[in-house]
């Protein structure tokens, strides 16, 4: 019975992870698609996937923390922990010494002002 129960847990945690992969697939689509006009569907899902990733190291855990990392790759470009010129931004996130959202916060506050220039 356990051996099941540890199964079933698995697949639902799985399912989870998929729905919210997939919500954040749609939010690149659709609130940055004038930003991301050249990437498919997939590629997307692979950028998400990757920057999930990098977001787990950084602390980022809960999913309202993942999708606002998620949501600044959009502004930032998908991808953004792999360029040169966004490392600024990978240093800021990367810090866990600062609350995640204070991190977030000191992104988009960096990103404006160098917009802003």
């Amino acid at each position: 019975m356990l051996v099941v129960r540890e199964e079933q847990m698995r697949v639902l945690a799985a399912a989870q992870r998929q729905r919210f992969e997939d919500r954040c697939v749609r939010l690149i689509l659709d609130e940055w698609a004038e930003t991301h006009a050249g990437y498919t569907a997939d590629e997307v899902r692979a950028e998400v996937r990757g920057l999930l990733e990098a977001g787990t190291v950084w602390g980022f855990h809960t999913e309202r923390e993942r999708y606002r990392l998620v949501n600044l790759g959009g502004l930032l470009c998908l991808g953004f922990q792999r360029v040169p010129a966004r490392a600024w931004a990978v240093a800021l996130l990367a810090d866990t010494f600062v609350p995640v959202d204070e991190r977030i916060e000191a992104v988009l506050a960096y990103a404006e002002t160098r917009r802003a220039r």
